[in-house]
């Protein structure tokens, strides 16, 4: 399963090395796009549309500034544009490991059951 992580680092929750743990983590589970760590595209902006649309699944961190990145809001109204599966996961405070343990239990029961309505939706 490919997966495509969306996020801001506006607010600084999120930051290059927090993406960098998660990309050690998650990694395990399923093949992960992380813009700021993957892309090396001499046209960036074409590069994450291009990894987004043939994604599998969109997961979205919450965080308090998520709503000021144009960037995200284009990822998520294209991922339910491309009926892909989305799951947002709030991270309102900075607790990496909690984190982790929220984005590896979607990956794992989207893997298993390819349903977690709980938190995900089906565009």
């Amino acid at each position: 399963m490919k997966v495509f992580l969306s996020y801001t680092i506006r607010d600084g929750l999120i930051n290059k090395n927090l993406l960098q743990l998660l990309d050690g983590e998650i990694s395990r589970e399923c093949d992960i796009y992380i813009d700021l760590l993957h892309n090396r595209s001499a046209t960036p902006q074409d590069e994450v549309i291009k990894q987004l649309v043939s994604s599998d699944m969109l997961i979205q961190i919450t965080t308090p500034s998520i709503d000021d990145s144009g960037w995200a809001s284009l990822e998520a109204n294209l991922a339910a544009e491309q009926k892909i599966k989305t799951c947002f996961v709030e991270y309102f405070h900075s607790n990496p490991n909690q984190l982790i343990i929220d984005l590896v239990q979607i990956i794992k029961s989207s893997n298993a059951t390819r349903q977690n309505a709980l938190i995900c939706s089906s565009a």
